[in-house]
């Protein structure tokens, strides 16, 4: 969240990067549409656990290991 100066710009960070890999086909879900993945976010590894709805990547939690 430093990086980007808010909750909200932070969010909206993790959904960029979660559509940029759904469009590069780099999510895979499982039967249920669920997908769990771990993207570069501004330099952090972010491991990204949502569902895919109507051909679109819907962010449940995110989070990083520290």
């Amino acid at each position: 969240m430093r990086v980007y100066g808010s909750r909200e710009a932070a969010a909206q960070a993790i959904q960029d990067a979660v559509d940029a890999a759904f469009q590069a086909g780099e999510l895979t879900p499982n039967a249920r549409g669920v997908f769990e993945a771990t993207l570069d976010v501004g330099g952090n590894e972010v491991t990204v656990r949502g569902v895919i709805l109507d051909g679109t990547a819907v962010v449940g939690s995110a989070w990083i290991v520290i």
